[in-house]
């Protein structure tokens, strides 16, 4: 009885619908993504969108594609697996910089990203929907600053330095007293002695090269300084 309702669930249910499943995933991690690249965060768009899509696509794996097996094994240790993956992604995010602990929310965004991939891949549209809903509800009504920034609007920062942590310690301590948030950032050492960094950043408001005037005078390891944008 058992091995003829499985048989049934699965000639009812398309590859049609299985393809819906995991594109509704891939729109609702966007929608999440969306908002969280407004807001200038490590995790964006397509990183909620991969997260979601893949989270539905194992969950439609372990759900209706053992079928064809005769054993009484349970299957759907495969979408638990979903978990401990996120798990490591969660762990990347997540970072201590100057005594506190940056990325959290981040981390738990992503979590809950898989979680809604995983109840759109078994069926659960509603459940899936109204969960992307809250979330977005949750981020955009109790951050600290619901106001979503730009994020075009940036200026490009190109540095060359001494080759010595010190120096460029100071300066990434001065953009954080100055809420000036690091988007990108390369490193290219130029000799022994120097190395380029060009970095592209976001800032509450327009910068100038009078905001940095004080640090280049005291920072003899500042060889050269200029900022686009």
């Amino acid at each position: 009885m058992e091995d003829a309702i499985r048989e049934l669930i699965v000639e009812n249910l398309s590859h049609g619908e299985y393809f819906i499943r995991i594109v509704v995933a891939g729109l609702c991690g966007a929608v999440i993504g969306f908002e969280r690249s407004k807001k200038l965060k490590e995790a964006g768009i397509r990183t909620h969108i991969i997260l979601a899509l893949g989270a539905a696509l194992i969950m439609v794996i372990s759900k209706y594609g053992f079928y064809d097996f005769i054993d009484n094994s349970d299957h759907a240790r495969v979408a638990s697996n979903i978990v401990n993956g996120v798990s490591f992604l969660c762990a990347g995010v997540i970072f201590v910089r100057s005594g506190s602990v940056k990325g959290l929310t981040t981390a738990a965004g992503i979590w809950a990203t898989a979680a809604i991939g995983m109840a759109v891949g078994s069926g659960m549209y509603l459940i899936g929907i109204s969960s992307t809903i809250l979330i977005l509800f949750v981020h955009l009504l109790l951050h600290k600053n619901p106001v979503a920034h730009d994020a075009l609007d940036t200026n490009e920062i190109i540095i060359t330095v001494a080759n010595d942590d010190r120096t460029f310690e100071k300066f990434t301590t001065f953009l954080e007293e100055n809420d000036v948030k690091i988007l990108s950032i390369d490193l290219k050492k130029r000799a022994e002695e120097t190395t380029k960094i060009k970095m592209t950043v976001h800032a509450p408001e327009k910068m100038n090269f009078e905001l940095f005037l004080p640090l280049i005078n005291d920072e003899p390891g500042i060889i050269e300084f200029t900022i686009l944008g």
